[in-house]
This record gives structure tokens, sequence and C-alpha cells, in this order.
């Protein structure tokens, strides 16, 4: 199994080690660059999000990373959108709080707008 599936497919808890190295190896694989992979990548963070141990978000390193690409992929007219948003929760680093807020002031879709705030509020903690 590939490590997109695995993390697809997680259901076991990781530690926040397993999480990051796990995140970290799908941020660099060829898939985080197809914007037809955009939601599988998005639901693969976001269920090693939700199973790790702690549940303290991605470290400042892995969170750098995945806000880069939150950052080149989002776009408030797709249906993938949501999923991206539960990712932003995950993210800790102050390099993606720019991202963020970056991405708020971009947003027309007021519905859109008002979950980036909340992802924004609670992120990190």
């Amino acid at each position: 199994m590939d490590l997109l599936e695995q993390a697809l497919n997680l259901d076991t808890s990781i530690t926040e080690d397993e999480g990051n190295l796990l995140a970290a190896k799908i941020m660099q694989l060829d898939c985080a660059f197809k914007k037809e992979q955009v939601y599988d990548v998005a639901t693969a963070l976001w269920n090693i999000g939700q199973h790790r141990y702690s549940g303290v978000g991605f470290s400042s390193e892995v969170s750098d990373i995945i806000a880069l690409w939150v950052e080149r992929n989002f776009d408030e007219n797709t249906s993938y959108t949501d999923r991206m948003i539960d990712v932003i929760y995950e993210l800790t680093s102050s390099n993606s709080d720019v991202v963020v807020r970056n991405l708020i002031k971009r947003t027309k879709n007021e519905n859109i707008k008002e979950g980036l705030i909340e992802a924004f509020a609670y992120k990190g903690t």
C-alpha cells in the first residue's frame, strides 16, 4: 500500500512523530502536485490529524510544508474546499498563520471565509 492509501485508510492511533513523518512524506509524493488528487491528499492529512494520540496538530516544520501546499491548491470554488479547511485546523506554525490570513483576505464566499476564520482561531490549540 502506498503512503497516500495508508493515510486514507488509517484506522489506528499513531504518535505525533509518526503522523508528522507520514504527512511530510505525502507532501513529497507526485500526487501532492496533481490538482486531481487534492481532495485525496487533504483527506489523508485530515485523517492523520484525527488518528494522532495527542491531537496537538502537526509540527511547525510539517505545518509550514502543508501550509504552502494549501495556499497553492486552495480554491473556494471546488468540492474539496471544506476538506482543505479541515486540514488548516491541524496547522501550528506562524508561517501557516500568514497563509491562512491571506486566504481569508482573498476569499469572497462568506461561508468559506467563516470556515477559514473558525479554523484559524482553533488551529494549534
